[in-house]
């Protein structure tokens, strides 16, 4: 199956993991509703995903990343997901 390319993780965001990443997508509600989603070539489940308002930086959370250096590992990493999990306009 096919990945597209959603984001890419710029940093983590306090002590727990969470991580601050930029949106390569227009359709934040498209993000919202992610059950999963690739970094490298590991599944993750999707905890929490909230968008910064008129911006394209979004945050996430992740399941098993539960600490600023696991976080801190995935820094600058592209996020994908397959096709089929979301659904895009023509010109994204």
């Amino acid at each position: 199956m096919k990945k597209l390319l959603i984001g890419k993780v710029l940093k983590p965001r306090g002590l727990r993991g969470e991580m601050k990443f930029l949106s390569m997508i227009s359709q934040h509600e498209t993000l919202v509703n992610l059950e999963t989603v690739y970094i490298g070539d590991t599944l993750y489940n999707v905890q929490k995903v909230t968008n910064q308002p008129g911006t394209r930086i979004c945050f996430f959370r992740l399941e098993g990343i539960d600490h600023i250096d696991k976080a801190e590992a995935l820094r600058g990493l592209d996020i994908m997901v397959l096709e089929d999990d979301v659904e895009m306009e023509e010109d994204e």
